[in-house]
């Protein structure tokens, strides 16, 4: 017969098991699978939002963002801007200095999730409209976004950098300008730290650089997403086509985005064997192929050859350049980025591929963005090498 005793340490150790089972499953919730969950590659804010609460700023202010270059760019500044703006609790007023064909109405329409509602002068209280030098003139200098900006528009252009300066050396702005900010997180959240604080006298972020740096941008994957998302009911020139699920997108680009016609195919070095070898290595050959590329692209050489050497493609040509970035973002199975060009790198941020790659003609080429989760292909004497971009230096490359 067993014992009274042993059917008691039974019992005992039966709930040590289940304690120990319970216990395992909280810890393995909170550690591995609510990071699976919350978004997946490139999307830890969502757990660093549950870690550390936003606390708004004790004083309100504005985040002022320049619009430099195009689309692309354009892009990369309104969402810096919302990234501070996030952590103040401020609106973001944007203005544009150079003229280029980048963010203005059409593509407001195609992004209807990236900007805040406009903000009007009658919404700032009068008492920070007269603490930060605001008036009717630097108002409109601010909201005016001329898409044809000449000598006319330069005193305007100038009162806005004057007045910010101004700001800046009274203590009431940060102005983060080119070259001369620190865009790691750490960085970026002293500098939120004071201005948050109820003794700053800092009322205006002012922002002008093209922001094309990762640090900044690793946390907040998933708000990029959110923040970029295609409108596609507002126009069919904003999303025209979906590549299907199992699809490799393959982007090719040469010219500029302001320069959609461009004979000029000296951008694209790298032979279309290096495409076909890492297709096959990386997604198999049985996957389709999608080539999106911009009409002076689409009637090269080297797009014929590119789809002849991948078995046969569909050749897509975006309709406008809010387009390209919805075809590229779109992409789930695999996505080969334009190396350097900037439109190209921003549908690939926004991807939810399950590989970005990055394939470059030679290590003298700079990698545009470092980014953690993709894959960075080094074509050197006629033979492919991989960079892992975490070690920084490319005396890092391995054959494969």
């Amino acid at each position: 017969m067993v014992s009274i005793r042993s059917r008691r340490q039974g019992k005992s150790l039966v709930w040590l098991d289940r304690t120990l089972a319970v216990i395992f499953v909280v810890l393995f919730y909170e550690f591995w699978w609510k990071d699976r969950i919350s978004g997946g590659i490139g999307s830890s804010f969502d757990d660093y939002s549950l870690l550390q609460q936003r606390v708004c700023a004790q004083n309100k202010g504005i985040v002022v963002v320049n619009f430099l270059d195009y689309l692309g760019y354009n892009l990369l500044q309104i969402g810096f801007a919302r990234r501070i703006a996030e952590d103040l609790c401020w609106d973001v007023v944007t203005y544009r200095s150079m003229w280029k064909p980048g963010f203005g109405p059409d593509e407001e329409k195609c992004f209807s999730n990236a900007l805040t509602p406009p903000l009007s002068s009658e919404s700032l209280s009068p008492e920070l409209f007269k603490e930060i030098g605001m008036n009717d003139a630097l108002w409109s200098a601010l909201n005016d976004h001329p898409m044809e900006l000449g000598e006319a528009y330069e005193p305007q252009n100038l009162m806005v950098k004057e007045w910010s300066k101004g700001l800046e050396a009274e203590g009431k702005a940060w102005r983060c300008v080119t070259a001369l900010c620190d865009f790691s997180e750490e960085a970026i959240q002293q500098q939120i730290a004071k201005i948050r604080s109820k003794d700053s006298t800092i009322r205006v972020v002012y922002l002008e650089d093209f922001f094309l740096h990762y640090e900044w941008m690793d946390q907040w994957r998933s708000h990029l997403r959110n923040w970029f998302s295609t409108n596609k009911e507002a126009d069919s020139s904003c999303c025209s086509q979906v590549p299907p699920e199992d699809a490799v997108v393959i982007h090719v680009h040469t010219g500029s985005e302001s320069e959609p016609i461009d004979g000029k195919l000296e951008d694209l070095k790298v032979g279309v064997e290096q495409y076909a070898k890492l297709v096959s290595k990386y997604h198999g050959k049985k996957k389709s192929v999608w080539i999106v590329c911009n009409a002076a692209t689409f009637q090269s050489q080297y797009v014929k050859d590119l789809s002849i050497q991948l078995g046969g493609t569909n050749v897509v040509v975006p309709k406008s350049a809010s387009d390209t970035v919805c075809i590229l973002s779109k992409a789930k199975e695999g996505l080969f980025v334009t190396p350097n060009h900037i439109l190209s790198m921003v549908g690939g941020l926004l991807s939810n591929a399950a590989e970005v790659h990055y394939l470059t003609p030679n290590t003298e080429t700079r990698f545009g963005l470092n980014v953690t989760d993709w894959k960075y292909h080094v074509v050197e004497n006629e033979k492919l090498k991989y960079w892992n971009v975490r070690h920084k230096n490319l005396a890092f490359l391995t054959p494969w």
